[in-house]
């Protein structure tokens, strides 16, 4: 369930993100990203893959900055949703064994 209530009926929001120590830093680290490139003014060309910049340019970078680049504030507010709904999962599967899951999706 993403969304439980404490004693006084209030929604976990924050406390919630605090259980879930993995979900919580991916969160952050998308949004410091975000705004990195977005007050840098980064081209979308720059970070996203890109077969022949990756492996004739070797910038390997790319493969990571590609899964935490989010040029649009609605595409960020979407992704941080989903990935807040992810909590459950967390807590199920252990901190450790989701961020390796997430980190690998990454790769992929």
């Amino acid at each position: 369930v993403p969304y439980r209530k404490d004693r006084s009926g209030a929604v976990e929001g924050i406390s919630a993100l605090l259980r879930a120590p993995a979900t919580f830093s991916i969160l952050i680290i998308n949004v410091f990203v975000a705004y990195k490139l977005w007050s840098n003014k980064t081209s979308f060309e720059s970070v996203s893959l890109n077969y022949t910049a990756i492996i004739e340019g070797k910038e390997y970078t790319r493969v990571v900055s590609s899964a935490f680049s989010h040029f649009d504030l609605l595409h960020l507010g979407f992704n941080m949703m989903s990935l807040y709904n992810l909590i459950a999962l967390e807590e199920y599967m252990g901190s450790v064994l989701y961020l390796y899951l997430s980190l690998s999706l990454v790769v992929l």
